[in-house]
C-alpha cells in the first residue's frame, strides 16, 4: 500500500504542480531520512530515471511506476480513432468506462433513487421521455438505467501576447449525474483530449474534427441503450489485434445508459452543433429572439414575441437540412436531442449577468460624491465592508473578491460597469449586495439614502431605482438559495431569476431612457444575451431538466483547470496529449483513494 506522502507526490504530479524531476528529488530526500523502505511506489520514485542521473527519461518511468501498481484509472483501453487528417488518437469509450465504473460501485449506486424517478420534474421525467423516443424504444426498468452527461471544452495553456502563439487543447468528459452522491456525480469518465493545431483546417473550424470523435461517441452510446458490448469496430470493421487483446469482449453485457444532459459553455456550443453565433442579431438557439427591436431579446414579459417563437428538436433538423449543414454526431446517440444541451448558471449568471449587476452597484457606491469625496476613498471604504463581511461568514469559507481595484469594477474594457472575478466570489457576494442595495434604498450606518445629484436626469427616481436594486438582489440571492434547498423548489427558483431579470432590465432601461450613441456606453446595468439564455432556464429548462445546480459547469471547470496545469508543465507538442491522458488517469485513481489528497 502506498503511503500518503508516495500519494500526495503523485497528486501534486498529476496536477501538474510538480514535475517529474522534482517528484524524483523529493522522493530521494525522504529516502534518506528514512522514508518508504516498505513503500513499492516510493522505490519506484526513487528509481526514476536511474534515480535522477537521466532526467529525460523520469516522466516515463513515473507513468510505467502508476502502470504497474494500478494507479491509473479504470481498466479502460485507449482506443486508435482516425482523423480526418489521417493522423490517429486515443480515445476512450463511454460504454466500457461505465462498465468498469458499474463493477467498481454497483449498479444501483450509479442510477436514479425510486425518490427521483417519482418527482414530476428532473431526470425521472427525462428518462421516461427518453424511453418513449423513436430511437429508443426501451423496455425495460428505468430505475437501472444510468444517465449520462458530456461536457466539452476548450483550454488555453499558454499566455503569449504574441499573435497566433496562443495553445489551446480540447477536453472531453462524461460523468453520470444520476447518482444521489455527489462524490459519484462529480467524478469525471476522460472521453478524449486533442491539441487544437489538430483540428480540420478546411475552413469547418475543426468541425469535421469533432465530428469524427462524436460518431465514435455515439456508437458506444448505441451499445449501451442495447446492453451489450459491440462486436465490431464503430465503422464496421473488424477488431484489430490490439482491439481483440484489450476492449471488453463481444456481446459482453454492459450497463444501460442515456446521455441526457450536453454541458459546456456557449462557445464551444456553437461550435460543437453549428448554433446560431452569440454575434449575430438572431442569436439564440432556443427561439427566434434578436438584438434589434424586432422580438428583443430584452422583453422578458410572459407574453413576450419571442416566447412564441420556441424551436423543436425537428426544427433544428430541418434548419440543417435547408442549410445543407450535417447535424452534430451527438444527436446520433439513442434519444438525445437539442432539448438535453443545458443552460450553465456559472457561465451566464455567475461569470455574466451577476457580474453586470453587483459590478453596477459597486460603480454607484464608490463613485456617490454624497458619501465619498473621491472615488479612491469609496472604493478603500467598500473594501473594508467586504472584509468586514467575510470575516463574519468566515465558517462557510466563502471566496473572497477582496481587494477590490476600480479595474475590476469599471474598466477601459468593456467600458460599463461590470465586476472581473471569479464565479465563486461572484456568488458569494449575494448576501452583501442584498444589504448594499437595502443601503441604497433606505440609509442607514450614518448616512442618508442613495440619491442623484439635482442636475441628473434620474433625479426625482431614487425611490423607485431603491426599489429594483433591493427586488434584483433578492432575487439573485432567492434564486442561489433555491439551488441549494431540498427538495428543490421549481416554483421558487424560476419566479427567483424572473425577479433578478425583469429588476435588471428595468434598471437598464431606466439608465438609458432619453440617450443614444456613444452617451449609452458607459451607463450601469448592461443587458447582455447571456441573459436571455438565463430566461430560457427559467422557463425552459428548470421545467425539464431540474434544479440548475445538477447541470452547471462548476465541477467540468475544475477537471480542466488540472488540463491547463499539467498543458503548462508539458513543453512538448508531440507528448502533450499522451501526458495529459496519463496524468488525468493518475489524477482519478488517487482521489478514489483519497479525495482530499
Amino acid at each position: 500500500m502506498a503511503t500518503r506522502l508516495a500519494l500526495k507526490l503523485m497528486a501534486l504530479y498529476g496536477k501538474g504542480e510538480l514535475a517529474g524531476t522534482q517528484v524524483q528529488q523529493i522522493a530521494h530526500a525522504a529516502w534518506q531520512d528514512g522514508w518508504g523502505h516498505e513503500d513499492p511506489l516510493a522505490r519506484k520514485l526513487l528509481a526514476a530515471g536511474a534515480k535522477g542521473e537521466h532526467p529525460g527519461n523520469i516522466a516515463r518511468d513515473i507513468s510505467q511506476a502508476c502502470r504497474s501498481l494500478g494507479l491509473l484509472a479504470g481498466t479502460a483501453a485507449p482506443y486508435v480513432v482516425t482523423l480526418p487528417d489521417g493522423s490517429c488518437i486515443d480515445m476512450f469509450l463511454p460504454h466500457e468506462s461505465l462498465y468498469h465504473m458499474v463493477q467498481e460501485l454497483n449498479l444501483e449506486q450509479c442510477c436514479l433513487s425510486e425518490q427521483s424517478m417519482d418527482e414530476p420534474r428532473g431526470f425521472g421525467t427525462l428518462l421516461r421521455k427518453w424511453s418513449a423516443h423513436p430511437d429508443v424504444r426501451f423496455q425495460g426498468a428505468l430505475s437501472r438505467v444510468v444517465v449520462l452527461g458530456i461536457h466539452c471544452d476548450g483550454v488555453q495553456y499558454t499566455s503569449t501576447m504574441r499573435a497566433g502563439g496562443a495553445k489551446s487543447i480540447l477536453v472531453c468528459s462524461m460523468n453520470v449525474v444520476s447518482p444521489g452522491q455527489a462524490i459519484h456525480r462529480h467524478r469525471r469518465m476522460l472521453v478524449f483530449v486533442l491539441r487544437k493545431a489538430r483540428l480540420c483546417q478546411c475552413g469547418c473550424a475543426g468541425y469535421h474534427t469533432t465530428q469524427a470523435l462524436f460518431q465514435v461517441v455515439a456508437w458506444s452510446l448505441q451499445a449501451l441503450l442495447e446492453g451489450k458490448a459491440p462486436s465490431a469496430r464503430h465503422d464496421g470493421s473488424p477488431w484489430t489485434d490490439r482491439d481483440r487483446a484489450c476492449r471488453v469482449a463481444a456481446n459482453t453485457v454492459l450497463p444501460h445508459a442515456a446521455l441526457l444532459q450536453v454541458r459546456g459553455d456557449w462557445e464551444w456550443l456553437v461550435d460543437c452543433f453549428r448554433l446560431r453565433s452569440f454575434s449575430c442579431d438572431r442569436f439564440c438557439w432556443m427561439c427566434e429572439a434578436t438584438k434589434s427591436d424586432a422580438c428583443s431579446f430584452k422583453d422578458f414579459r410572459d407574453d413576450a414575441p419571442h416566447r412564441l417563437t420556441l424551436i423543436s428538436h425537428r426544427d433544428y433538423l430541418e434548419r440543417c437540412a435547408a442549410e445543407f449543414a450535417q447535424p452534430s454526431y451527438l444527436f446520433s446517440c439513442p434519444g438525445t436531442t437539442i432539448d438535453h444541451i443545458a443552460v450553465d448558471s456559472m457561465h451566464a449568471a455567475d461569470l455574466g449577468c451577476f457580474q453586470d449587476a453587483i459590478g453596477s452597484v459597486f460603480w454607484l457606491e464608490v463613485t456617490n460624491k454624497q458619501w465619498y469625496r473621491r472615488s479612491g476613498l469609496g472604493l478603500r471604504s467598500l473594501n473594508t465592508e467586504l472584509n468586514n463581511y467575510y470575516n463574519s461568514m468566515r465558517p462557510t469559507e466563502l471566496s473572497r473578491a477582496t481587494p477590490l481595484t476600480m479595474a475590476q469594477i469599471k474598466g477601459k474594457q468593456p467600458g460599463y460597469p461590470y465586476l472581473k472575478c471569479k464565479a465563486a466570489q461572484t456568488r458569494h457576494l449575494a448576501d452583501f449586495c442584498v444589504t448594499l442595495a437595502g443601503l441604497h434604498r433606505y440609509g442607514g450606518d450614518g448616512r442618508p439614502a442613495f440619491a442623484f445629484p439635482v442636475k441628473h436626469r434620474l433625479h426625482g427616481q431614487e425611490a423607485l431605482h431603491g426599489d429594483l436594486l433591493v427586488s434584483m438582489f433578492e432575487g439573485m440571492h432567492r434564486f442561489q438559495t433555491a439551488c441549494v434547498q431540498r427538495p428543490f423548489l421549481e416554483t421558487e427558483c424560476r419566479d427567483a431569476l424572473l425577479l433578478f431579470l425583469r429588476s435588471l432590465c428595468d434598471l437598464h432601461t431606466m439608465w438609458r431612457e432619453g440617450l443614444a450613441g456613444e452617451q449609452v456606453q458607459g451607463q450601469p446595468f448592461h443587458l447582455r444575451p447571456k441573459s436571455h439564455l438565463l430566461e430560457h432556464l427559467a422557463l425552459d429548462k428548470i421545467p425539464l431538466l431540474g434544479n440548475p445546480r445538477d447541470s452547471w459547469c462548476y465541477a467540468d471547470e475544475d477537471f480542466v483547470g488540472f488540463v491547463k496545469s499539467i498543458a503548462r508543465k508539458t513543453k512538448h507538442p508531440r507528448t502533450l496529449e499522451s501526458r495529459v491522458k496519463e496524468k488525468l488517469r493518475l489524477l482519478i485513481a488517487i482521489w478514489k483513494v483519497d479525495d482530499t489528497l
